[in-house]
């Protein structure tokens, strides 16, 4: 079928315009402000639609009708991006508010329509190397750390300038282990674990100091393709083992999951600092 915007026709098969039909739960074309919507922004809504399709064959997800606001909303930012890979990042919002209704805020919505495409970018980038404890999405403030990974203040000041993380200086993670008590402390993307053991027969503080990624950039994290770097969150488990003396840092394998439960391999993937150098001289 053909649509007639502002004297030029717009190609769009009938399976793209039934789905946008479907999710708005209207006639498409007056829901979005007929004539007066661009070709360009139907040329986009076109090329999601097509994404958001695939990506709900891939899941088996039905198409659904989302809020008028949240949809309202999108609209009016995605009719507006034509860069590939932040069209990828709309497609699949869209798709996980179908699946999960409330699952993204009008909040996140405005912060993707005024991202770059070099933001997009960094943020990919850097989303391997956010860990997940004490309920946040962080990275370590900690420049032994960052120098390393070359994760530079100018970088993150850039994701601070898109609403994605906080940079406030004293942000920390607080933790108080009883005397011989193990805890479960950081996890990557559902892969890898850390566990802190207290040796002592004496109470023990953890404090580290961290950059919390805001709301938006958690929900935005959700879309992102998470690759975590296995040896940062290695190197992590071994800086802290030299920060804290009295605690015993151990990095583990996770083999399932959920809200409830984690398991783990009991054999460490990482040996303490002191273990590491012996094994050298061995």
């Amino acid at each position: 079928m053909k649509l007639s915007l502002e004297k030029r026709e717009l190609e769009i098969n009938e399976e793209d315009y039934q789905f946008l039909e479907r999710i708005s739960g209207s006639d498409f074309v007056r829901f979005i402000g007929g004539d007066q919507v661009s070709y360009w922004r139907w040329r986009n809504l076109v090329r999601l639609a097509e994404k958001v399709r695939q990506i709900c064959a891939k899941k088996h997800l039905n198409p659904k009708q989302v809020a008028p606001k949240f949809l309202l909303n999108f609209f009016e930012g995605a009719s507006n991006e034509d860069d590939e890979n932040l069209q990828e990042l709309w497609a699949k919002i869209l798709a996980g508010e179908m699946e999960h209704p409330k699952s993204f805020s009008l909040r996140t919505l405005d912060t993707l329509k005024n991202m770059s495409t070099d933001e997009a970018l960094l943020f990919q980038e850097l989303s391997q190397y956010f860990l997940f404890g004490n309920n946040l999405w962080f990275i370590f403030n900690d420049d032994v750390l960052l120098n390393k990974y070359d994760i530079n203040y100018p970088k993150l000041m850039k994701l601070e300038d898109t609403g994605l993380i906080g940079l406030q200086p004293f942000l920390s993670i607080n933790i108080d282990l009883r005397a011989h008590e193990a805890n479960r402390l950081i996890a990557d993307n559902r892969s890898l674990v850390i566990f802190s053991k207290n040796n002592g027969d004496d109470n023990y503080k953890i404090n580290f100091h961290i950059y919390a990624l805001t709301e938006s950039g958690k929900e935005l994290l959700q879309v992102v393709e998470k690759n975590p770097d296995s040896r940062f969150i290695e190197d992590c488990t071994l800086r802290l083992n030299s920060m804290f003396e009295g605690v015993t840092f151990s990095l583990h394998e996770i083999v399932m999951i959920n809200e409830n439960e984690i398991k783990y391999k009991k054999d460490g993937l990482v040996p303490k600092p002191k273990e590491r150098h012996n094994n050298k001289s061995s």
